[in-house]
């Protein structure tokens, strides 16, 4: 078990049809959260954040739009009262950022810049509320330097 849970139409092997179970399980996410079932909106919120694409997005702005919403909806839901301490390591390269997550600051994006980092990033949370965490990989090479990049993903 995965602790996820969907709602999709035949075959879920076509975009249409991956766009029409996000949005089936958007609406059935905004019905629990509305009905105040945790434990019932929790493993729908799990799957729609999985089938998010390496942008944020979803398959269509349709899908897109309306998971975000109920997405939104299910951490207002959950961050009632928010109070956490995120932490970014890179150990190999003593690389440490702090962020603090309250009530004053739970709908604002805190983002920074990682640059020449090596090895194995570490995300760590203490105290109670809902974060996503998003990490985006921009590489800027010309053309001579292509070959000697070596880069593993874990």
């Amino acid at each position: 078990d995965d602790g996820m849970r969907h709602w999709t139409g035949e075959s879920e092997q076509t975009r249409p049809r991956r766009a029409e179970a996000i949005e089936i399980s958007s609406y059935m996410l905004c019905a629990n959260v509305a009905r105040n079932r945790l434990d019932c909106a929790r493993p729908i919120a799990k799957w729609i954040n999985s089938a998010r694409n390496g942008k944020g997005a979803f398959i269509s702005t349709q899908d897109t739009c309306l998971a975000i919403k109920c997405l939104g909806d299910f951490a207002r839901f959950l961050s009632q009262e928010s109070r956490m301490d995120v932490t970014v390591l890179f150990p190999s390269d003593r690389f440490v950022r702090h962020v603090r997550v309250d009530d004053k600051n739970r709908d604002v994006v805190q983002k920074f810049e990682v640059t020449a980092q090596k090895g194995m990033m570490t995300v760590k949370t203490n105290g109670t509320g809902l974060g996503h965490v998003a990490v985006c990989n921009y590489l800027l090479l010309m053309a001579a330097v292509f070959n000697s990049l070596d880069m593993r993903y874990r």
